[in-house]
């Protein structure tokens, strides 16, 4: 609830290189400077739709996807 900088911070003090949440239903895919933040959104508030896919290959390496239902 106190937005995308304030998770950056907490997730770079933990050590994480991921930080997933969500309950805010507006969908974020995004990687910056080796950190992944995921938010699926919302598979049952319209307007849109949407799910996360998180893929994590066998290097280690992670991408993720918003997709529409």
């Amino acid at each position: 609830k106190s937005g995308l900088a304030a998770l950056r911070r907490a997730a770079r003090s933990a050590g994480a290189d991921m930080a997933l949440f969500g309950h805010t239903h507006r969908p974020v895919c995004l990687q910056e400077d080796g950190l992944l933040l995921l938010n699926p959104g919302s598979a049952g508030c319209p307007p849109r739709l949407t799910w996360a896919r998180l893929e994590i290959g066998e290097e280690g390496g992670v991408s993720c996807r918003i997709l529409d239902l």
